[in-house]
């Protein structure tokens, strides 16, 4: 019983009252004050009888009789004498008594926690929104939606990288869902639970709960894997060959370029799942009975459970490894894009907000390395892992919905500019009267890396319809046409930029609307 609640009865006042009868013969004789008197009567008044026993366990220079060693953290001996003696809801109920005598301020974590999970669902709410908004406005433009979601190339449409990002968001909603019915059961008020069917109801749903947010972990990298799948085009052609190694050593480096990103996208999710399967089979059967995660708390039921906060500080400093390593696979390919410097320093800043998901992931594992083997720690110190949960997920969700916000408000943003009648082409028309005097129509556009112009003029002279002759000496209408080319893709477009080989053209265009193989 000891090992159950060591570490919690740190906090545990409630002994201190112990002084039991003997006590009370003995105020008069001691030296105490008259508000020493009174928080021993009160103690006395409310205190479960197992604890009254304890008194003995004080030392002879601060004795039971004074509030100072009343409200100070006891003693090993003691805890001992209590956790042998009493029950886990007489454990509670002494940690209440001692709290009232001493005015300890009523805990304030419950309420931090249903703050915090109500402003990290929102905010995962309005990037999802606002991802799948601009994800199905491009959906509905192609033939269909089974057509778009079959499209891997580019940012078109939906795929599994939003399937799983609508996964995790789901699964996030369902934790705060049961934080919100815990924190409605005493979650987080530590001893001033009001029954013992509500610490039964929080253990179920920390038991619950743990396997849940596994799966939403997995469900989240995948969501990331897919989207560097998406970006890369992985599978499209030639890309599938597409080299990746780690940018150490030189050129001769057997780690540079040593696989392909299509064998290292899926060794990633192979290890991701394995993950997710071995701690959900762990959680699952670390208490025999089963019953005894939730119920062993009460010091009556009978069962053995490995050390409950191995499972997710194990699980914890894995998923920490694993999302170090994803955000190595988009970095490591960024010197290879042909895109423009400040748009890999774009897409370098969009993929390093993903560390921000690993640094929260680390915070989060130090209140889940302290114990939380006893029932007050399982309602106390499991406030701090929720919160930190919930900022975990939505950390994540909004670092993986940044591709499709860029794309959504690029086209935002020229929608105004066309609303207000603001030019928004990429090339603008002008008119100039040559030599002649008459007007001559061209294009101009912006810089580019590669162009080509294809000129053309002609006049026709007057009074000789039907007949047309070259140069720019004759009176009559000149027309030029210049066509730019780039080779660069705006950071930020929704129009994708590559290169399609003579045996990806059937491929590629038969899924255009109205296009048919002649």
């Amino acid at each position: 019983m000891r090992s159950k609640f060591s570490n919690w009865a740190k906090g545990l006042l409630l002994p201190l009252l112990l002084l039991s009868q003997a006590c009370v013969t003995s105020v008069a004789a001691e030296d105490t004050s008259a508000e020493d008197q009174a928080v021993v009567l009160q103690l006395l008044k409310t205190l479960p009888s197992c604890a009254l026993s304890c008194s003995s366990t004080y030392p002879a220079d601060c004795p039971a009789t004074r509030k100072a060693c009343l409200c100070a953290p006891l003693s090993g001996k003691t805890l001992d004498c209590v956790f042998t003696a009493c029950t886990g809801w007489d454990v509670i109920l002494s940690r209440r008594a001692t709290s009232v005598a001493c005015d300890e301020p009523f805990p304030q974590d419950g309420r931090i926690l249903r703050k915090v999970a109500w402003a990290c669902t929102g905010v995962g709410t309005l990037a999802v929104l606002i991802r799948f908004s601009g994800r199905l406005a491009t959906a509905m433009r192609s033939n269909s939606m089974a057509a778009s979601m079959a499209n891997t190339r580019g940012f078109r449409g939906l795929w599994w990288d939003d399937a799983l990002l609508f996964v995790t968001f789901i699964l996030m909603v369902g934790i705060m869902v049961m934080s919100e019915v815990a924190l409605q059961h005493g979650f987080g008020d530590g001893p001033w639970v009001k029954a013992p069917s509500d610490l039964d109801l929080q253990g179920l749903l920390v038991f619950i709960g743990e396997p849940i947010y596994f799966v939403t972990s997995a469900a989240l990298k995948a969501s990331f894997l897919f989207l560097f799948a998406r970006i890369f085009a992985v599978g499209s052609g030639g890309s599938a060959q597409q080299r990746w190694g780690l940018p150490i050593g030189g050129p001769s480096s057997p780690l540079r370029d040593r696989w392909t990103l299509a064998r290292v996208l899926m060794w990633t999710h192979i290890i991701n799942v394995i993950v997710a399967v071995v701690f959900i089979l762990v959680v699952c059967l670390q208490c025999q009975p089963l019953y005894y995660f939730w119920k062993g708390w009460d010091g009556i039921t009978k069962g053995t459970c490995i050390n409950r906060k191995a499972v997710p500080l194990a699980h914890g400093l894995a998923s920490i490894l694993l999302d170090i390593w994803i955000l190595i696979i988009p970095l490591c390919l960024l010197p290879a894009l042909r895109v423009s410097f400040w748009t890999k320093m774009g897409i370098a800043s969009m993929f390093c907000v993903g560390t921000l998901t690993t640094i929260v992931s680390a915070i989060r594992c130090v209140p889940v390395s302290r114990d939380i083997n006893s029932s007050y720690s399982l309602t106390w110190n499991q406030t701090e892992v929720l919160k930190w949960t919930q900022v975990e997920l939505a950390t994540g969700i909004v670092c993986a919905c940044m591709p499709g916000h860029g794309a959504l408000f690029a086209r935002i943003v020229r929608r105004t500019k066309r609303l207000f009648g603001l030019n928004t082409a990429t090339g603008t028309s002008t008119g100039q009267s040559n030599s002649a005097g008459l007007r001559t129509f061209g294009s101009t556009g912006p810089k580019t890396f590669y162009s080509a112009s294809v000129m053309r003029n002609s006049t026709a002279a007057p009074g000789n319809a039907g007949s047309s002759t070259s140069g720019l000496g004759h009176q009559g209408i000149e027309v030029t046409t210049e066509i730019a080319v780039s080779k660069e893709q705006p950071w930020g477009s929704t129009v994708e930029l590559r290169n399609i080989s003579s045996g990806d053209s059937d491929d590629y265009h038969q899924n255009l609307p109205g296009w048919e193989k002649k």
